[in-house]
């Protein structure tokens, strides 16, 4: 869990480290990790090749990516400040 935890922290929007707001996102992946029973391998790693996981995985990353630069673009039409 330590590194979880870790990972979790550097989150720009609920992370301790101010200076990523805006431009680094956590997203929680360990929910999508389907169990070895229906999965091609059971190998415990690379999510025992489980294309499901890997879907589902990469929209999570993908929502956030597009989260994180729809926040830059409201950012960017903000006039300056004089």
């Amino acid at each position: 869990m330590t590194v979880a935890n870790a990972q979790l922290a550097v989150s720009g929007d609920k992370g301790k480290y101010p200076e990523f707001v805006g431009n680094v996102k956590t997203v929680e992946a360990r929910d999508f990790w389907r169990d070895k029973a229906v999965s091609p391998s059971g190998a415990g790693y690379d999510y025992s090749h489980n294309a499901e996981t890997f879907m589902e995985v990469g929209n999570a990353l993908g929502w956030g990516m597009a989260e994180l630069l729809s926040q830059k673009k409201q950012q960017s039409k903000r006039p300056e400040k004089r």
